[in-house]
């Protein structure tokens, strides 16, 4: 059976003005994020994750999985708050762009994008793949 957060999501939208969705404060303005959490994501990324482990691929993330952006992650994934999916897109984006800007366009392979895939279970109780 289909979760219904999604849906309870959209309705509270309607009714009531949202919190940020990386901090928690309260936005007055209805956007996804505060100036302060849409400030630090749009300047964050690309992040060299695991830079100290030998003989891994260069592997980058858009920011360091620390608050707020795991705020922000845990919002959308857990939360049902899809109005995020755009912010969090498009620092994907940026940060996919600037990967491939520093290694001189494309490394000495395929750029490739790999996500970390939900469990079956977390699918079933978000009522969504997040992934």
């Amino acid at each position: 059976m289909p979760s219904v957060r999604p849906l309870w999501a959209a309705l509270l939208d309607l009714a009531a003005e949202r919190d940020c969705g990386g901090c928690g404060r309260a936005e007055p303005s209805g956007r996804p994020l505060c100036g302060s959490c849409g400030r630090l994501l749009d300047a964050s990324g690309p992040w060299r994750a695991l830079a100290a482990v030998p003989r891994t691929p260069r592997t980058h993330a858009v920011a360091r999985y620390e608050d707020p952006v795991r705020g922000m992650l845990i919002a959308y994934k857990e939360r049902g708050r899809c109005d995020l999916r755009r912010v969090l897109g498009r620092a994907l984006a940026r940060s996919v762009a600037a990967t491939a800007d520093a290694a001189g366009a494309l490394p000495s392979g395929p750029l490739t994008l790999v996500p970390l895939p939900s469990s079956r279970r977390a699918v079933r109780e978000r009522g969504a793949d997040t992934t």
